[in-house]
């Protein structure tokens, strides 16, 4: 971002934190107040992870810092249930059996069939009196039955039971983070996932309850399809521990002082968050700043009461929640402090405070060094296909500020800025491209040619795919740095304006070509003596409309064939041929011998005595024919 070095109006920088201070409140404004963590849409508690080998937190272990993985659930197949002996299976119910939290148990009495025997192993059993049309078996009857039951809970089903609650438990972490996983993975614009520690419980003066985390941390979750494996971890930008008290009055956060030495606090640990010999004293603090009754608990249960005396207790839990403009808020909390504290202000900000010159002058281009390009170089460097309108914004941008460019969906603007990113890294400049959601940047990414996309770092999301991504981009810029040859690149780039002039020079013989048959529809022709003037298709349309009048002209002749008769002469013929009458116009359609065909008076004369004598020859013969 280009900052304006020019001289500030005296309450410019005051203007500028109060600007940021109205977007902070507005930002406040339009974030739901949240007391209760319960309205979250998911809240995992670790005390709720099992102590089971599937199962991992790193809760557990009392100042355990720079662990990469938070907590870790591997799927685990369902443990069967131990096959019920035979001579019991007529009796169990079977809905107990599969129950592994209370115990089985067999019926009292059991329908014996008509068209049978007793079951149970007995067909002698006595009828039971007053039903006669049925027959029961009574399981006290039975003790065999019995006994062979009981020593089938002791050997199979308990121990089965045991397994099966300890799945069953580890099953229900696994199934909230998956449905984490899922909702992150399609609407991950939508949700954020923290890691909430110190929670606080209290009953505030205005009788409202407070149930919410104090501290808040950025969290990735992870998902390994082959073992079925679901981890989380810190985020790929880091923890980011940050104090949340939005959800208390300003009267009921302490002293404005407290806050900021707390706030400072949090900022030194905010990538240990496991640590509780740096974060204890925090969290002890701000409550005994609060209230002089505020207590603070090392548990990882949270409390079941909430009373009027500020509780907080350190009960870490991971939360996916929608996100708010509470992120902005802080964000804009940080700009106050650095423009009060005499940091630069950009040129975006100054304009908006105040009226400022928009443009600046050539080799300024966006801050960039222009040391290595012809300030009237007026090249543009677009891989993609393109229009005058994306020439016009490069155009914009060479003498101004920013450019807006506007347009609904599906209008062309990722193509445009793929376009603008490639001209303006050829041209030597740096580009940072933002968006507010990681699904635009994609879409982007997939349009810039893969041979600029090797050279661009990529942070596309928070997750560890994004921190992938983000180490090979990284790599591979590394790697094409070791691997650059100065000489092949300059004989490179030789070959390549070599191949661009010989293009231009084509397009340049292509459009001479163009302009030429463009110049001939409307070049202006002129007949000499007559009314025909324009270009050769108006005056082909003059001549379609007189067709009847001058039809009978059928000579056809070249272009450059020059008139054997002067425009006096054709006239004084033309006038001649209108004033004869009609008899010698026909005679003059009569058919016309050459004179140069016609012999002279010998010859004729000659032809005549031959004609004479070949008559009298063939009279001669006549006879005898």
């Amino acid at each position: 971002m280009r900052v304006d070095s020019s001289s500030e109006v005296p309450d410019f920088r005051d203007k500028s934190a109060r600007l940021f201070a109205f977007l902070r409140e507005f930002a406040a404004l339009r974030s739901p107040k949240v007391t209760d963590l319960s309205v979250y849409e998911s809240v995992l508690w670790f005390h709720e992870i099992p102590h089971t080998p599937n199962c991992f937190t790193v809760a557990w272990e009392a100042q355990r810092e720079g662990a990469h993985v938070w907590l870790e659930v591997k799927k685990r197949r369902e443990p069967a249930c131990p096959q019920v002996p035979s001579i019991c299976k007529d009796w169990v119910v079977f809905e107990s059996l599969l129950d592994s939290v209370g115990e089985p148990r067999l019926e009292a009495r059991i329908l014996v069939p008509e068209s049978g025997s007793g079951e149970g192993g007995t067909s002698d059993a006595p009828e039971s009196a007053g039903e006669s049309s049925s027959k029961f078996l009574e399981l006290t009857d039975y003790p065999e039955i019995q006994q062979h039951w009981q020593e089938y809970l002791v050997a199979k089903w308990k121990p089965w039971a045991e397994r099966h609650r300890e799945w069953k438990s580890a099953q229900s972490v696994y199934g909230k983070l998956f449905t984490v996983y899922q909702q992150l993975k399609s609407l991950g614009e939508t949700y954020e996932f923290l890691l909430g520690l110190g929670l606080l419980t209290w009953r505030v003066p205005s009788e409202q309850t407070i149930r919410r985390h104090l501290l808040v941390g950025q969290a990735n979750i992870a998902f390994d399809g082959n073992t079925g494996t679901i981890s989380v971890d810190p985020a790929s930008e880091g923890v980011r521990l940050a104090v949340e008290t939005d959800m208390l009055e300003p009267n009921e956060r302490g002293p404005v002082e407290m806050q900021q030495v707390l706030e400072r606090n949090v900022q030194e640990v905010s990538e240990t968050p496991w640590d509780k010999a740096l974060l204890e004293p925090v969290l002890r603090s701000w409550v005994n700043a609060v209230h002089p009754q505020g207590i603070y608990e090392d548990n990882l249960f949270p409390p079941h009461e909430i009373t009027e005396i500020p509780q907080i207790t350190f009960a870490p839990a991971l939360i996916l929640r929608r996100r708010t403009g509470r992120s902005l808020a802080r964000a804009m909390a940080v700009v106050i402090d650095q423009v009060s504290a005499g940091g630069p202000i950009p040129f975006g900000v100054k304009r908006l405070c105040h009226i400022t010159q928009d443009t600046f002058s050539k080799g300024d281009f966006l801050g960039g060094d222009s040391s290595d390009h012809s300030e009237d170089d007026l090249e543009v460097y677009f891989p993609l296909p393109t229009n005058e309108e994306q020439r016009q914004i490069v155009g914009q941008l060479r003498t101004r500020q920013g450019v807006l460019v506007q347009g609904p969906p599906g209008t062309g603007k990722s193509h445009t800025i793929a376009n603008l990113i490639c001209h303006l890294l050829a041209t030597g400049k740096r580009i940072l491209v933002t968006s507010q959601t990681p699904r635009a940047l994609k879409v982007l990414k997939e349009k810039v040619p893969k041979e600029l996309s090797e050279l661009c770092v990529h942070v596309l999301g928070n997750d560890r795919a994004s921190l992938e991504e983000l180490e090979k981009s990284v790599r591979g810029i590394s790697d094409r740095f070791y691997r650059w040859e100065p000489r092949a690149h300059k004989q490179q780039v030789r070959n390549l304006e070599r191949e661009v002039y010989e293009q231009r020079k084509h397009q340049a013989e292509i459009n001479l070509k163009l302009r030429e048959l463009r110049e001939r529809d409307i070049y202006q022709h002129r007949v000499p003596g007559t009314t025909y003037l324009g270009t050769a298709q108006s005056i082909a349309q003059k001549l379609a409309e007189h067709r009847e009048l001058y039809g009978w002209f059928l000579d056809i002749l070249q272009p450059n064939t020059e008139m054997p008769l002067d425009i006096s002469q054709f006239h004084e013929l033309l006038s001649a041929f209108r004033r004869l009458p009609p008899a010698r116009c026909k005679e003059l359609d009569c058919l016309v011998i050459d004179q140069t065909a016609i012999p002279d008076i010998a010859s004729f004369l000659s032809m005549i005595r031959a004609e004479g004598r070949a008559l009298e020859s063939r009279g001669r013969f006549a006879e005898r024919a």
